[in-house]
């Protein structure tokens, strides 16, 4: 689904035009963007949580180079699905099959 799609999917859904549902989804990102910059948690009940962890700065092997490289460490976006996600997603699979 795409932004778009969210935003007129959401709109109908609320019967709210499209340009009101549009700056709700940006204000939205915005929010998220910068509380998981600012090392903020974001806990959705029934959804799952978001986080922002940093990795570890590690060696790799580059097969084009033949060499060892160093990577250094970077902040990584984590989602952990909820429980209650997890079953209605694993409900949905063995449905389908």
């Amino acid at each position: 689904m795409t932004k778009v799609e969210l935003i007129r999917y959401l709109a109908l859904q609320l019967e709210r035009p499209q340009t009101e549902i549009r700056k709700l989804y940006d204000g939205t990102v915005d929010v998220f963007r910068n509380k998981l910059y600012d090392g903020i948690v974001i806990s959705i009940p029934k959804f799952g949580v978001f986080s922002a962890a940093l990795k570890a700065q590690h060696v790799s092997y580059n097969p084009g180079l033949k060499k060892k490289i160093l990577i250094p460490p970077k902040n990584q976006l984590t989602f952990k699905p909820s429980s209650v996600l997890k079953e209605k997603l694993k409900f949905r699979r063995i449905q389908d099959v």
